[in-house]
């Protein structure tokens, strides 16, 4: 199945490759495919070293972490190996920058291209003052990220909430909830990256509100 499907999208780029080249275009064909696989790229990056770090943190920060396993009626805990807790991190946060990065459209490349490239259009809104310009491509383009930005920070707060959980630095203990200062402060920092994301869409709310009317 994977042979087939791979198949066909080579052949379905086969295809556009020698449309492009016979009326001349194929600048614009590799350049459109460079644009569009770049931000998929250069998300799954991101997002995939954004998680690495914040996990091996947890990990090296409070010593690994340890599994239980029973032999006869004894409970041994044991602490995983280092390599073993790195290279799991390391694998656990290539799948997730990969998985965000085939989330991206291929339109959000384009539109960092339409950016650089497009001049003002002389055109002001009489509300806001923004040229149309920013409206057509510049304001599309932040709302992604700001969302893009929301999700990926609101998995990272998940992910190492239970890392810090399976750690033993964050528990409940008798009557209440127990997070050590170092748990404390790395989740008050991704809260405060998830508010400043969220602020930017508020921020951005008023041109959607101009848009939608």
């Amino acid at each position: 199945l994977t042979i087939l499907l791979v198949g066909r999208m080579a052949a379905n780029a086969y295809i556009e490759i020698l449309w492009f080249e016979s009326v001349g275009y194929s600048s614009v064909f590799w350049t459109r495919v460079l644009w569009e696989w770049g931000a998929r790229l250069i998300v799954a990056l991101l997002v995939g070293v954004a998680c690495f770090f914040n996990l091996r943190f947890i990990a090296r920060s409070l010593g690994g972490i340890k599994i239980k396993r029973r032999v006869g009626d004894l409970v041994i805990s044991e602490q995983l190996p280092q390599a073993v807790v790195v290279w799991s991190v390391a694998i656990a946060s290539a799948l997730i920058g990969l998985w965000f990065g085939a989330s991206v459209p291929g339109s959000m490349g384009l539109s960092v291209l339409y950016l650089l490239n497009a001049p003002d259009w002389g055109v002001t809104d009489p509300f806001l003052g923004q040229d149309l310009m920013f409206f057509v491509i510049l304001l599309p383009l932040l709302r992604a990220l700001v969302t893009l930005g929301l999700v990926v920070f609101f998995l990272i707060f998940t992910l190492v909430t239970a890392g810090y959980a399976a750690t033993g630095a964050l528990q409940w203990g008798p009557g209440r909830f127990v997070v050590e200062k170092r748990p404390r402060t790395h989740l008050g920092v991704i809260i405060a990256a998830f508010s400043v994301m969220l602020a930017a869409q508020f921020w951005l709310a008023r041109f959607v509100l101009l848009l939608s009317g």
